[in-house]
């Protein structure tokens, strides 16, 4: 039986105050939605001040994101539209059974039920994804999920490269994490991020870091490593933009372009860094993309 459970969370960024993550006036409802499986997700309603002419936003945030990797985009996507932030199984949020599995295929399904407990009206919402959210949108997709009346994808992923070294780690890293992480932190820096040209993934994967759950994200690496949507990519009948980062050597840019191609009649953009996908823009662009695709 599914229910959702009410949470009063003030969602205050560090600096202890609402309106720097979020438009001043924004309502908030929180909710624990229980799926068929066991698994409980945070989703957390953001209700403008004014009644929106927009359609409503999902919004699934990569992986082990945080709400602050946001703090550029949520103010004005917040006052423009009504959102519902869903936070993946892998998330620090979630309560899953014990060997609960935290592969794309999963998390697809999870957010499968998660559209049918929110009850919008079909093709009357858009779905909004980053990195590894993207990825579980196209999944949820191709296993005949609810059509959208648009799609935004930001950093899509069709399969997960990782060192071979990073998953033999998983398998033991769990009780050394508070050890481990602090060179994780470092490796990625040095030699996974475009610190430089890119430095806002730098600070994005640092976040992630604290925010993980080790046990979920050990559990979740090889999930993904074995991931793979390129002979299965779904036809989509609806409104895509893809927005790529050029210059992020964090994710495989290359995979954004080639779905750009591969997706018949999706819109692609490159805003070059993940600031920038990160910010205001996306909003602007999100706005621009609807009045052209669905007018």
């Amino acid at each position: 039986m599914k229910r959702a459970i009410t949470v009063q969370d003030s969602l205050c960024s560090p600096e202890g105050s609402k309106e720097q993550l979020l438009a001043p006036g924004t309502a908030i409802n929180r909710t624990y939605v229980r799926l068929s499986n066991g698994i409980s997700l945070s989703v957390t309603k953001f209700i403008p001040v004014t009644v929106s002419r927009y359609p409503p936003v999902v919004m699934v945030p990569g992986l082990f994101s945080v709400m602050e990797n946001f703090r550029h985009l949520l103010p004005d996507l917040t006052r423009d539209f009504t959102v519902y932030y869903l936070e993946t199984r892998e998330k620090n949020s979630s309560i899953c059974p014990e060997h609960s599995v935290f592969s794309i295929e999963n998390m697809a399904d999870d957010l499968n039920e998660v559209l049918k407990e929110l009850d919008l009206n079909p093709a009357e919402f858009l779905l909004l994804g980053y990195s590894m959210g993207a990825t579980v949108i196209l999944e949820a997709l191709s296993a005949q999920g609810r059509l959208p009346a648009g799609i935004i994808l930001a950093g899509p992923a069709g399969s997960f490269g990782f060192p071979a070294w990073s998953l033999w780690l998983a398998r033991v890293a769990a009780p050394l994490y508070r050890v481990i992480k602090p060179l994780l932190k470092l490796y990625i820096k040095y030699f996974m991020v475009n610190h430089r040209e890119d430095p806002e993934m730098h600070h994005i994967q640092t976040r992630v870091l604290d925010s993980a759950d080790p046990y979920k994200l050990c559990a979740t690496l090889p999930e993904l490593a074995r991931y793979n949507i390129w002979d299965r990519l779904p036809p989509i009948a609806c409104p895509l933009l893809i927005i790529g980062a050029s210059k992020d050597s964090f994710h495989n840019h290359n995979d954004a372009l080639r779905l750009s191609e591969m997706i018949l009649n999706s819109t692609y953009i490159d805003f070059e860094t993940n600031l920038r996908n990160h910010s205001r823009e996306v909003v602007k662009t999100m706005k621009e993309f609807l009045h052209s695709s669905l007018t």
